[in-house]
């Protein structure tokens, strides 16, 4: 899935990324909104599927996996880095899309067929 922004006559910037993706929401986004929240809000989207993804597995899967093994404690410090909000939020969606896939990860791990 990529981005694009094309211009439209040179005046206007027309978010091209939902078209892509199919998850055109036109009537809830203001016409002046800047590509940076359409970005921030397809991320939050992204993480929030893919949790709903790693929670799906999870389910299907539970019958065929092993006993639950604790995970690693591979706890990483916090990091200290102030962001950006925009940045923050990004981070915090990619944060929750890593977490989402290490589950699937573990959950796969933990399947035998």
């Amino acid at each position: 899935m990529g981005f694009a922004a094309t211009h439209d006559s040179g005046l206007d910037v027309r978010n091209t990324m939902q078209e892509k993706c199919g998850t055109s929401n036109a009537a809830n986004t203001p016409k002046n909104q800047p590509i940076s929240a359409d970005i921030a809000q397809f991320a939050r989207d992204l993480a929030s599927r893919a949790q709903d993804i790693s929670d799906l597995v999870d389910d299907k899967l539970s019958p065929v996996m092993t006993r639950a093994r604790l995970p690693s404690d591979d706890v990483q410090g916090n990091d200290m880095v102030e962001y950006p909000p925009l940045f923050s939020d990004l981070r915090s969606s990619l944060l929750n899309i890593e977490a989402a896939l290490n589950s699937i990860v573990y959950a796969m791990s933990r399947t035998e067929l």
